[in-house]
């Protein structure tokens, strides 16, 4: 007589360490670790979520859904200095995570240089645009040029 196996396959328990990986003008990139219990069937992918901060009642929006294998994402189309708030669901053939991974802080999409949060303003004018950065003392120093290595203009800030 043979013997007879029962298996039940249920949804992951939630990803962990969900973290922002850096920030940008309009987008966050963000990176996770997954969960501990996959629920008895490999991890097929995730559910990543995005909501603007603020409010006690948000309305998340499913930006992404990752495959079971990737652990970072570039979430693109914020607006730029706009606060967001991030959460991520695991899931395999029996469902999505009931818990979620939620980042415990609201993230801006700006471009941060060190601890230098700059917003960038730049009017078309059809033409190629470069900046680079570096840090001089508490200050920062901005450049923006056309492309042929001329600046065009020059901004100190803290």
């Amino acid at each position: 007589m043979s013997p007879n196996f029962s298996f039940k396959i249920e949804p992951p328990s939630a990803p962990k360490n969900l973290s922002v990986v850096k920030t940008d003008v309009g987008k966050v990139t963000l990176s996770w670790k997954p969960p501990d219990n996959d629920g008895g069937s490999p991890v097929t992918g995730y559910i990543l979520q995005v909501a603007p901060a603020g409010g006690k009642k948000k309305k998340y929006d499913t930006v992404a859904k990752p495959d079971g294998n990737t652990f970072q994402y570039e979430v693109t189309g914020l607006k730029d200095g706009k606060e967001y708030v991030f959460r991520i669901k695991a899931e395999n053939p029996a469902g999505a995570s009931e818990e979620l991974a939620e980042l415990n802080k609201s993230v801006k999409a700006s471009l941060v240089i060190g601890e230098l949060r700059t917003k960038l303003i730049i009017y078309q004018l059809n033409m190629f645009y470069t900046f680079s950065a570096c840090k001089m003392g508490l200050s920062y120093r901005v450049v923006f040029s056309n492309g042929n290595g001329l600046p065009l203009k020059c901004l100190i800030s803290k």
